[in-house]
């Protein structure tokens, strides 16, 4: 909660919507909330983590296969135990 309670430590989101506010006050442009340089960064690993999502999808639908895994599924979550593995990896 964003309170401004005497004593209270404001936070960095707070800090940032007061600066925000006194440029609009004060005709100033606010500035972008990633710079351009945490857009790329983020982009990069983005990018990375997709990579690895896709390399480890054949594997985590054949664990989903397992007679391990439908068993325990039959177990605690019967009303999903028929679908498939691709519709589980989907689900979750």
């Amino acid at each position: 909660s964003s309170s401004f309670a005497v004593g209270a430590r404001p936070t960095v989101a707070m800090v940032f919507r007061l600066i925000a506010i006194l440029a609009l006050a004060q005709g100033q442009p606010v500035p972008d909330e990633q710079t351009a340089q945490q857009k790329a960064l983020f982009a990069y690993h983005l990018e990375r983590a997709r990579a690895a999502s896709a390399a480890a999808t054949a594997d985590v639908l054949q664990f989903l296969e397992s007679d391990e895994f439908r068993e325990v599924l039959r177990d605690c979550c019967a009303d999903i135990a028929h679908e498939t593995s691709l519709e589980l990896l989907q689900r979750y």
